[in-house]
């Protein structure tokens, strides 16, 4: 089942529209309109409003906090966990978390194991304009990595569900300061529509956007194709013999996957274009 819930709404913040917050907002409006200098009418408010920017500001203000308390109230908060009722066959409903652990699950059954080498620190959303993952070094000798995804997904299920489930393909293999290829980037989307198929969520496909991603995923499901029905072996094959996806040479993917045409296969061992171009990635 899946489930969320209610979101907190956020701290007040400074809004940049003439005050501080809501608080100041509110005693500026009740102290302006105490003044007792004319009695109250609809049109001089309005004259009053246009003349005076501050008031005009902190309505606004008002109004951006209520429209976004109202989305945030319709939109669940996709990291909060509730606890399931006595009649449901689950102890917790899904969040991004738990998301997380069931699809790295369904990838290994597919292709093997995730490599240990790094210690998987969790999920956080990012300002930055595209989801990554990041490798934060604390000076403890551990390896560690964090998924990020947009700011944009926090209340958007189907865009969280799509670039987890890319995302968390990078953690099978993930491979520190080396630009990923075609090969990789295509696996990660064509893996993470699989997965949402598999467990009937909603199709991220609308999400797979940039010329790049998608050329790299439709030469990924290509390959896929001509390998039908032993496409898992062979891929879980190679990466016994290369474990890092984007390391893999055009001799290693030809021999893996005999029936794609050379042009296929050296598309696929491209290096994906330059961060600035598609993606921004640490």
């Amino acid at each position: 089942m899946d489930g969320f819930g209610k979101v907190a709404l956020p701290a007040e913040r400074e809004t940049g529209l003439g005050c501080a917050n809501k608080r100041e907002c509110t005693s500026q409006l009740c102290d302006l309109s105490a003044d007792g200098a004319e009695p109250f009418t609809l049109e001089g408010w309005k004259r009053d409003v246009s003349r005076t920017p501050i008031i005009a500001g902190c309505l606004a203000g008002l109004a951006f906090l209520a429209l976004l308390a109202l989305m945030q109230r319709k939109a669940p908060d996709l990291l909060v966990s509730q606890p399931c009722t006595p009649t449901q066959t689950c102890q917790h409903t899904w969040s991004l978390t738990s998301r997380l652990g069931d699809i790295i699950t369904y990838y290994e059954s597919r292709i093997g194991q995730r490599a240990p080498a790094l210690r998987l620190l969790g999920i956080e959303f990012t300002a930055a304009r595209h989801p990554a993952i990041w490798f934060p070094d604390y000076g403890d000798g551990h390896k560690s990595v964090i998924v990020q995804l947009t700011k944009q997904a926090r209340f958007h299920r189907e865009l969280a569900l799509f670039q987890l489930g890319h995302e968390a393909f990078h953690l099978i293999a993930p491979t520190p300061n080396l630009r990923t290829t075609y090969w990789e980037e295509g696996l990660a989307s064509y893996f993470a529509l699989a997965y949402l198929a598999q467990r009937n969520l909603p199709d991220g496909r609308s999400h797979l956007t940039g010329k790049n991603y998608q050329l790299a995923h439709d030469l990924t499901a290509e390959l896929a194709r001509l390998h039908r029905g032993s496409f898992d072996r062979r891929l879980k094959a190679l990466r016994h013999r290369q474990p890092s996806f984007s390391r893999v040479t055009a001799d290693q993917l030809g021999t893996a996957f005999p029936k794609a045409p050379a042009n296929l296969i050296r598309q696929l061992v491209a290096k994906f274009p330059a961060l600035s171009a598609d993606r921004s990635k640490p």
